[in-house]
């Protein structure tokens, strides 16, 4: 888990490690770039925090695809909508998306992911998968959910 308030997440750490962005104030840029630079494995599944939805079949799906494929990264996509937050990054990035960031003003993941070898995985445009990518971030957004206002 990266987070940068460890201190809150205490009760976990026996579960899962907890590590902080090594640089700081990015955004999600800083914790995949924290996350790919601490693991001792070839790629990394990074998923938002805000996401309640998570089905295991797709993000099994994704996998396997990933192993099939050459590429850096492969990002969900439903049409035209992409999800860089549910996506897999090789470690091998960690080097390239430090100087990103240690280089450019836009953090964006969208930016980054112009920068390397991106393959899309592409879904069906269902409510099932959008739900996948649903985010609820206040309390309002997730009264909305449950009277289907989403």
């Amino acid at each position: 888990m990266v987070n940068n308030s460890p201190q809150d997440y205490k009760l976990y750490e026996k579960d899962a490690v907890i590590i902080t962005d090594f640089i700081k104030n990015k955004g999600p840029l800083g914790g995949i770039h924290a996350g790919l630079s601490q693991t001792s494995r070839e790629a990394v599944f990074f998923v938002a925090c805000d996401m309640p939805f998570l089905h295991n079949d797709i993000i099994c799906s994704q996998i396997r695809c990933f192993n099939q494929s050459d590429c850096d990264c492969l990002v969900p996509r439903l049409g035209h909508f992409i999800e860089p937050l549910h996506a897999i990054y090789k470690k091998g990035l960690s080097e390239e998306l430090g100087h990103f960031l240690k280089t450019n003003h836009d953090y964006s993941v969208r930016r980054f992911l112009k920068t390397i070898n991106v393959q899309f995985f592409d879904l069906n445009d269902s409510f099932f998968n959008r739900m996948e990518f649903t985010n609820i971030n206040t309390p309002e957004e997730k009264t909305a959910l449950y009277e289907n206002k989403i």
